[in-house]
């Protein structure tokens, strides 16, 4: 899942649905943690690339109560974006 947003002094905590993307936590996959990189930079460079509008998902929160929501960018979901690059 796509984490967004919080720390204790966040006001809200928002994950983007609908994907996965490689888990950079886990010892002994080393694969998966350099694609986790990968990843990220390329959310990153999503994230940055211009005005962003969150739509409401299929679920209002997570089981941590983290609001979910689809972050697009030109009616186009990043989740989608990095699935067609093969990074979720």
């Amino acid at each position: 899942m796509l984490s967004m947003g919080t720390r204790s002094d966040s006001k809200a905590s928002i994950s983007g649905t609908p994907l996965s993307t490689p888990r950079k936590s886990v010892a002994g996959l080393c694969a998966e943690h350099r694609t986790g990189d990968i990843a990220r930079q390329r959310l990153l460079t999503l994230l940055n690339g211009g005005t962003l509008s969150l739509q409401r998902g299929t679920r209002d929160e997570d089981c941590y109560g983290r609001k979910l929501h689809i972050v697009e960018r030109n009616h186009r979901s990043l989740g989608e974006m990095l699935v067609e690059d093969g990074l979720a």
